[in-house]
């Protein structure tokens, strides 16, 4: 049975998606997964999550809104104000939406990344330190040796007694 994406998408939606995991990378970093997902239970809705996460940052933080606003503003090349901060942060407010493409500039403003890491966290992605990213790539190269040394002990084992 097609799901709704895929009838909605056509038939060449699987391709399609292939292809962009495909263009989609950073470097040598493994393609995202995106099997591996499985539905939240607590839906996809992080409205209410990202507004706490901007008031926290902007309550932890030595600026004022004005300031961080004027920051961001600098940042993006779009003016941002201290009432639109004050929209994307009342409850009360449900219609104004955070604009994703906004989250590092407000990290930088506020220097706290927590909007970032909890965006990662909920699409069930990690963040890591660069330290992090270096150890894993370490173990990486490690097995990648490894492996090669098998390979090359397999190949010597078999290849016992010819004369070269």
């Amino acid at each position: 049975m097609r799901s709704a994406w895929t009838q909605h998408a056509g038939p060449d939606s699987s391709e399609s998606l292939q292809n962009s995991q495909s263009r989609i990378r950073n470097g040598g970093q493994a393609a995202l997964n995106f099997e591996r997902r499985r539905l939240d239970p607590a839906g996809y809705n992080d409205d209410s999550l990202v507004r706490e996460s901007i008031a926290h940052a902007i309550k932890g933080c030595s600026k004022s809104r004005e300031q961080i606003a004027d920051e961001m503003t600098l940042l993006l090349g779009v003016r941002v104000t201290e009432r639109m901060l004050n929209s994307f942060t009342a409850d009360a407010n449900q219609l104004h939406r955070w604009p994703a493409a906004w989250d590092r500039a407000f990290c930088q403003a506020t220097g706290d990344d927590a909007l970032l890491v909890c965006r990662v966290q909920r699409a069930g992605l990690h963040v890591i330190t660069p330290t992090e990213y270096e150890l894993l790539e370490l173990g990486r190269e490690y097995l990648r040796q490894k492996r090669a040394a098998q390979e090359v002990e397999r190949l010597e084992k078999r290849l016992s007694g010819v004369d070269l």
